[in-house]
């Protein structure tokens, strides 16, 4: 499956594929652009800070561009921002509009037309082709991550753990697509989500074994439903998962992009509030394939890892780095280095960070066997 950065190449790819002139393809194209030239002028590699979530993040600040607390000291924006937002008219208003030139007793109706027409012309829009382009982007990459074909054999150890197990195991996954539960399935392992039980009444229940599986940031085979209002009730939006054939109706039901995932609408704080609980039963975090760039989820190993001496972390990761940057503020991933370093052991002399340099197929089983 794509990387974040590959990625976006990916639905870039699938953008101008079906329609290079589509408006939103356009504005997606420009976004990209500007985001290289910007990295290009600081001296970065111009490729390598393009990943898909950021440039979701750049779409939806310029679709609230009108309404942040920094708008105010902003003088000017580029003048594409507003450029590929303003409304693009018919053809038919245009024939109309010369039509009505052609006349020289101009009514009222043809003055305001012409106004219209100005104002559209020479103004910015409201961000609505942005916000547009964040729902083809969604839509792309629930399509991309339903269709990709998965190879799901590099969790087998897992699902074998789990099933060894008389409690079974809890997995949390930032991802979005389904492969631990294909691995499942693949090997008669139950993994369950536990949201059509929070759906019904909020709460989170879960069977004794098995897998416990949190998906943190949404799933592909969820979707967002307007509940009914009833008298005396206030407005509110539910969670339902998709049957394995049903048809996608509602927006998916997924929290994506830089600085956006914790979003309180939906199950997503009662699901970061299960991490925390499911942590607290546990003395080790095994983490796979995560950059520690979340800080709501950062936070909840923070307090977990404070908690107990006792609790430790295993990093399979073949680019972990071996030292903490000499940079300030290098992240929580330094931080993790500096406190929890091969120098620092818990009270039973075990290394309270382990980290095996090795891909998740190789790391998982050595970590599980």
């Amino acid at each position: 499956m794509p990387v974040s950065n590959a990625m976006t190449k990916a639905i870039v790819d699938r953008f101008n594929d079906r329609s290079h002139w589509r408006q939103t393809s356009q504005t997606l194209n420009f976004v990209c652009g500007a985001l290289v030239a910007y990295d290009s002028a600081q001296g970065s590699d111009p490729y390598a800070g393009l990943d898909v979530e950021r440039v979701f993040a750049a779409v939806e600040l310029l679709a609230r561009r009108k309404n942040l607390e920094v708008t105010p000291f902003v003088s000017s924006w580029h003048p594409a921002v507003d450029g590929w937002d303003r409304s693009r008219l018919p053809g038919s208003w245009d024939r109309r509009f010369k039509g009505r030139l052609d006349d020289t007793r101009l009514s009222d109706r043809a003055r305001d037309e012409i106004v219209k027409l100005i104002r559209a012309v020479t103004s910015g829009g409201e961000g609505e082709i942005y916000r547009d382009l964040m729902d083809e982007m969604i839509a792309e990459l629930v399509t991309l991550l339903a269709t990709t074909n998965k190879r799901i054999s590099y969790l087998e150890p897992l699902v074998r753990a789990a099933h060894a197990s008389s409690s079974g195991l809890t997995i949390v996954t930032l991802n979005y697509d389904r492969s631990v539960e294909l691995a499942g399935a693949a090997s008669g392992v139950a993994v369950h989500t536990g949201i059509e039980q929070w759906a019904a009444d909020g709460r989170w229940a879960w069977p004794s074994t098995g897998i416990r599986l949190l998906k943190v940031h949404g799933s592909i085979d969820w979707a967002w439903e307007q509940l009914e209002r009833r008298e005396g009730k206030l407005s509110q939006s539910a969670v339902m998962k998709l049957g394995e054939h049903e048809e996608r109706r509602g927006r998916p039901a997924l929290v994506f992009g830089h600085g956006t995932k914790l979003k309180a609408e939906g199950p997503f704080l009662s699901l970061l509030a299960e991490f925390e609980a499911q942590l607290a039963q546990s003395q080790e975090l095994v983490v796979v394939g995560y950059s520690f760039r979340d800080d709501h989820v950062n936070e909840v190993v923070r307090r977990w890892l404070n908690e107990s001496d006792t609790n430790k972390v295993c990093v399979i990761d073949p680019w972990f780095p071996e030292r903490p940057t000499p940079r300030a503020n290098g992240g929580f991933r330094d931080e993790l280095l500096s406190a929890l370093g091969s120098d620092e052991r818990a009270p039973d002399g075990e290394v309270r960070l382990s980290i095996v340099r090795k891909a998740a197929s190789v790391g998982l089983l050595k970590r599980f066997s």
